[in-house]
């Protein structure tokens, strides 16, 4: 089974801190920064008198960052409500994505390195390990791969959470992915309700046409349709505009353009 892995650092306590900086918590952190170290099977028990200031962290795991910061919200405001005072807490976000929400027991010391992890996730094709559990060439041979590179599990999860809302909210969810940076964006875009349209399906009671019928058809023409000349022409005009509007990025004499 594929693995993910939760990097885990430890940040020294400050010897003397800086005016006006921000104020650091050390120990256990999921962020890494400058002075941190990445917690492995081979420095762990040297570090461990040191780990335990924040106290022993639990952890949550969310196919996104967005679910981790919705746990977050509604531990304080249940924890605020009822006694308040909220537990130390912390965000982080793996290689490709999911979400950990750290929580710390402020009165119980860290005295190894079997720590609760609770897996939320709606699939759970990959195992989730720890840094710390692993050696440190493991752990960068776990993060050498490209993100994202084949994680269907984790697209599958995602638009199975999206897929809940109704089909008009899904449809302008989909552009506005469009427009997001690295997102594909669709030159033609055809909905179920276009193909119940079609003057050879006139007369057709609707009800016979649902979407759960048509959208395999759909997918299945889509991915049989000849679309060579629609992609140049869309890599073309897209070219020209960008050129357009940036003049400068054309090179002269052999010269490249400036970065």
């Amino acid at each position: 089974m594929a693995q993910l892995v939760i990097p885990l650092h430890y940040r020294p306590a400050p010897k003397k801190a800086r005016r006006g900086a921000p104020k650091q918590p050390h120990g256990i952190t999921l962020k890494a920064g400058e002075g941190t170290t990445l917690l492995t099977r081979e420095n762990f028990e040297p570090l461990l008198d040191d780990l335990g200031d924040r106290g022993l962290p639990r952890f949550h795991l969310f196919e996104t960052r967005t679910e981790a910061r919705a746990a977050q919200l509604l531990l304080a405001q249940e924890e605020n409500r009822l006694r308040g005072a909220s537990s130390e807490t912390e965000i982080g976000t793996l290689r490709d994505g999911e979400g950990v929400l750290m929580i710390f027991h402020k009165d119980r010391p860290v005295s190894d390195s079997r720590f609760e992890m609770i897996d939320s996730r709606l699939v759970r094709e990959r195992e989730i390990v720890g840094s710390w559990d692993l050696t440190g060439e493991e752990c960068a041979a776990a993060f050498s791969a490209p993100p994202g590179l084949n994680r269907h599990d984790l697209a599958t999860a995602i638009a199975a959470k999206i897929s809940v809302v109704p089909a008009e909210l899904l449809r302008d969810v989909q552009i506005a992915f469009e427009r997001v940076p690295g997102a594909y964006t669709g030159f033609v875009s055809v909905s179920p309700e276009d193909i119940r349209q079609d003057h050879r399906l006139e007369g057709v009671d609707p009800d016979l046409l649902p979407d759960t019928l048509i959208q395999p058809f759909l997918g299945r023409a889509s991915a049989k349709a000849e679309l060579g000349d629609a992609l140049n022409e869309a890599i073309d005009a897209t070219v020209e505009r960008i050129l357009e509007a940036h003049p400068e990025l054309i090179a002269g004499d052999g010269d490249s353009p400036e970065p």
